[in-house]
């Protein structure tokens, strides 16, 4: 089975992505957030719009949106998947991470005052609890929107009009 040049165009910018976080968290110890979302962000925009103006250099015959929008998207995908198991792994590493938020919203309802000290403990559960899905699901939801506007912008920029 062969591999279609978008997913390979997706496969390069998720090495790219991979060492770039790796860099940035690990070698100059900065957050996962911040600037490092903003590098993440950058290659993945780059990668998608790659792909598109690849395949637009590759077509013979006039190729409808569709078919544009459709390249980015498989480009896409493949790279989010990779972002969202970097994630997983990098948040089951490192569980300080969520302690630190649980402690921090423990620190403001106390602060605040309106609840109860069992109040505030079934608060960090449920943080505790909801924290992986939540982390993962805004990661994914934020990839697919950004992935879906490069697709689109990429799609209208490169669509070869007769």
């Amino acid at each position: 089975m062969a591999i279609s040049p978008s997913t390979k165009t997706g496969l390069a910018g998720s090495a790219l992505i991979l060492a770039a976080m790796a860099l940035l968290i690990f070698g100059l110890h900065k957050p996962i957030t911040g600037i490092t979302q903003l590098v993440v962000i950058l290659i993945y925009c780059f990668f998608i719009l790659f792909s598109i103006y690849r395949f637009s250099k590759t077509l013979e015959r006039k190729a409808g949106f569709k078919a544009f929008f459709s390249e980015g998207f498989k480009t896409f995908i493949v790279m989010i998947l990779t972002i969202v198991v970097f994630t997983f792994i990098y948040y089951k590493t490192h569980p300080g991470i969520m302690e630190t938020g649980i402690a921090d919203n423990k620190q403001l309802l106390i602060a605040d005052g309106n609840y109860t000290l069992t109040e505030i403990e079934a608060n960090s559960e449920k943080l505790r609890s909801i924290f992986m899905p939540m982390m993962l699901s805004v990661t994914t939801i934020l990839l697919l929107i950004v992935g879906a506007i490069m697709s689109l912008v990429g799609a209208v920029s490169f669509n070869k009009k007769s």
